[in-house]
């Protein structure tokens, strides 16, 4: 499996070589297209999971497409982006919705065990990344007072110096 992913790779990497001495735009749009969509093919072997962000490069190569087969229309070109555009935004809004950052992933963890002092933890660094020093400390106190582990009692332990020495400057 390896060595067929790396002959893909191969194969793709001279694709693209080729479309950009040849100067053959529809070759490129296509090579470009295909390239960012191998990750998710299973083509190559990978230890990740398919996500929607490997579509993102692969839309660009789409939108090439678009342009070169309007390019000669500006009326069209300009229907097809609006058409595009609102055929999405419903797909935009529900992936919205359904997104989940680190916070929401910690906060959903901190509500399913309130005990856990790893949540409380996370939730610390959270608000500390942020900049939101006084909830990092409230979180790092009450994580500490929730007898930790010695690896987190340490990490927390970190954290709180971090949050003093912040304090201390002026």
């Amino acid at each position: 499996l390896a060595a067929a992913g790396a002959a893909i790779l191969v194969a793709g990497g001279a694709a693209l070589a080729w479309t950009w001495r040849r100067r053959s735009r529809w070759a490129l749009v296509l090579c470009w297209s295909a390239a960012a969509l191998a990750p998710a093919s299973n083509l190559i072997p990978r230890l990740i999971l398919a996500a929607d962000r490997f579509v993102y490069p692969a839309s660009a190569g789409l939108a090439w497409a678009l342009a070169l087969a309007l390019s000669r229309s500006r009326r069209g070109a300009a229907a097809a982006a609006v058409a595009v555009g609102l055929w999405l935004l419903p797909r935009c809004v529900e992936q919205q919705r359904a997104w989940q950052s680190n916070f929401t992933i910690d906060l959903a963890a901190r509500r399913a065990a309130p005990e856990d002092p790893c949540g409380t933890a996370l939730l610390a660094v959270d608000y500390f990344n942020w900049g939101m020093y006084d909830r990092a400390a409230a979180y790092v106190a009450e994580g500490l007072a929730q007898n930790p582990g010695e690896p987190l009692r340490r990490y927390l332990g970190r954290l709180q110096a971090l949050l003093l020495e912040r304090r201390a400057r002026p």
